[in-house]
């Protein structure tokens, strides 16, 4: 993708600090050599501030609704960005579609909102991880719509119905109408890009406000005062005044190592995150006594491993899965028990806690490695697993190329157990209880092909003409029998970005361990235990989310009163 072109601002480009030198007059660490000092300074006195703004944002990605927020009234924003380019994961991968439940689109396209009451114990029930408390929920559903609507106003946003149901199986899922997505306004069209979205809509509202962006500018260290309360921000050796707030917005920990070993329970395989998203937002904010929230969750996905013979690591090579292949007809997964442990056809988000079952016989995780087993009339209708997962199947159907490296054929599924690792009696059986399922067209053991996200999959299968013929007549478009010659790939825990981070409030203060506000600190999007904990409602579940809390927190911070929030109950939920 073309790097994104910062127009008036290449100005700061020059401004790269790095990992420079962390002295400044006035200036002090508690502890010079211990890692705590370098991510938190406290003043000793007057700064010598370098540049004096009224509200910093760290990261680039959802935080640039906070950025353009916090301007709306004339106030100067500074917008530090690690990266050499602006967007994030936002701008950059996502198509930015916006989980909004009751929005205003949803009502004049004619889907009939179904109430806050059933919205809210959607949520409830899907966030598994108990993630976030009932209250920031409730706060979502009844005001990110208010905060939409606002930029519908405002700033000229214009947005149309996703074409994808709510992502769980659940009473209280919706088949349309709470995602939206960017409207092209010329033609019609929903933007599929980000980086189209930014070009549109988001570029054009910074080039008319006092914000400042500073590229491959990573800050290094959150700077306050004796009291406790947030002053600013150090990038390497220059030091950046926040009078009313800094708001960290950078991101998760996917690409560090050691956090992801301590905080989530498996291993991660293949992420949809940007590599600089290594916590450092995260780590500021316990630098200053931040507490934590949602810290082992994932918005979930899997992996496709091409080294067979290694570890389960992140790595490039590894093919994030989306849920394009596993879902689809002619496959399963199991585990090395040969059995089966969920629904292929679930949502990616639906998949974030799937593997981390333990083998108490083995004292191992029960379902880490996964194998993906599928049949010669997978390759002949959708191709092979191959990098660059799309949900455009037919796109990927190229049944003549060479078979990839990483995938295993076998003419008994005995051979393939034997390889593999896996329980043969096991797996017989359970391909046999498949085939079974196929026929009568209903998996009794994990409902696939049911649900409104199953449903969806099935009606919306890109064949093509020439591979109709070879799914037309099952039962249930998620569900193909699995026959010689077997093929199988080995299934790994993914994720679309980490998803627990800084505990904050309902106005996405940061919190410390006993729950009193960090003051001037704020966090949002992956940098923060988001306001609907694991739970990603459906398309857009981490982007709406994210635009919510950034504007939110500007707004607060500002002090404008940009939205008449409703309040629902308690203050520091």
């Amino acid at each position: 993708m073309e790097d994104f072109k910062v127009s008036r601002r290449d100005f700061a480009k020059g401004m790269a600090f790095g990992a420079l030198g962390l002295a400044g007059a006035g200036l002090t660490g508690c502890a010079p050599k211990s890692q705590s000092s370098e991510l938190a300074l406290t003043a000793g006195g007057d700064v010598d501030w370098d540049d004096e703004f009224d509200f910093i944002v760290i990261g680039s990605g959802t935080g640039l609704i906070g950025a353009l927020a916090a301007a709306e009234e004339g106030g100067r924003v500074l917008v530090l960005e690690k990266a050499n380019t602006i967007g994030g994961v936002t701008f950059t991968i996502s198509g930015n579609s916006q989980w909004v439940p009751g929005n205003n689109v949803q009502g004049e396209a004619g889907f009939p909102y179904q109430g806050d009451e059933k919205t809210l114990q959607y949520l409830v029930d899907c966030d598994a991880g108990k993630g976030s408390s009932r209250e920031r929920k409730l706060d979502y559903v009844l005001n990110a719509r208010k905060v939409n609507e606002w930029c519908q106003d405002h700033w000229g946003f214009r947005h149309a119905l996703t074409n994808i149901s709510d992502y769980y199986h659940h009473e209280y899922a919706q088949k349309l109408g709470h995602s939206i997505d960017f409207l092209n306004q010329a033609t019609g069209e929903v933007y599929a890009a980000g980086s189209d979205v930014y070009a549109a809509y988001i570029e054009p509202l910074l080039d008319g406000r006092d914000v400042e962006i500073m590229t491959g500018t990573p800050a290094t260290a959150l700077v306050r005062a004796d009291g406790g309360r947030i002053l600013g921000v150090r990038a390497g050796k220059k030091a950046f005044a926040a009078s009313k707030g800094v708001l960290v917005a950078c991101g998760g920990f996917d690409y560090d190592e050691d956090m992801v070993r301590r905080y989530l329970n498996v291993p991660l395989g293949a992420t949809q995150a940007a590599p600089d998203n290594t916590g450092d937002g995260i780590k500021m904010g316990q630098a200053v006594g931040a507490d934590l929230e949602n810290m082992a969750a994932t918005w979930g996905g899997c992996a496709l491993i091409t080294d067979l013979g290694g570890e389960i690591n992140l790595s490039v090579d590894n093919i994030f899965d989306y849920g394009t292949y596993r879902g689809l007809p002619f496959c399963i997964t199991v585990d090395r028990s040969g059995r089966r442990f969920f629904n292929e056809s679930c949502s990616y988000a639906a998949s974030s806690n799937v593997y981390d079952g333990y083998d108490s016989g083995a004292n191992r995780l029960a379902h880490v490695p996964a194998f993906m087993i599928f049949s010669e009339t997978y390759v002949e209708v959708i191709g092979w697993p191959s990098n660059g997962a799309s949900y455009d199947v037919a796109a990927t159907a190229d049944a003549a190329s060479e078979m990839p490296s990483y995938v295993r054929r076998f003419e008994t599924l005995e051979e393939l157990a034997e390889e593999m690792g896996i329980n043969a009696v096991n797996l017989a059986a359970e391909v046999e209880k498949f085939n079974g399922f196929c026929s009568s067209g209903v998996d009794e053991d994990f409902q696939r092909g049911s649900g409104p996200f199953d449903e969806y999959d099935e009606t919306s299968y890109g064949f093509t003409s020439d591979t109709w013929p070879l799914v037309s007549n099952l039962p249930n478009k998620a569900l193909g029998p699995i026959t010689a010659p077997y093929y199988v790939v080995v299934e790994a825990p993914g994720a679309v970005n980490t998803c627990g981070g800084l505990r904050v409030n309902k106005n996405f203060q940061v919190l410390d361990a006993f729950g009193e506000v960090i003051e001037g600190l704020y966090a949002s999007g992956s940098s923060c235990g988001g306001p609907l904990g694991s739970c990603y409602g459906g398309a857009g579940g981490a982007v709406g989310p994210g635009y919510y809390g950034a504007f939110k927190a500007a707004d607060v911070a500002m002090g404008y009163g940009l939205v008449m929030y409703e309040e629902t109950g308690e203050a520091e939920a």
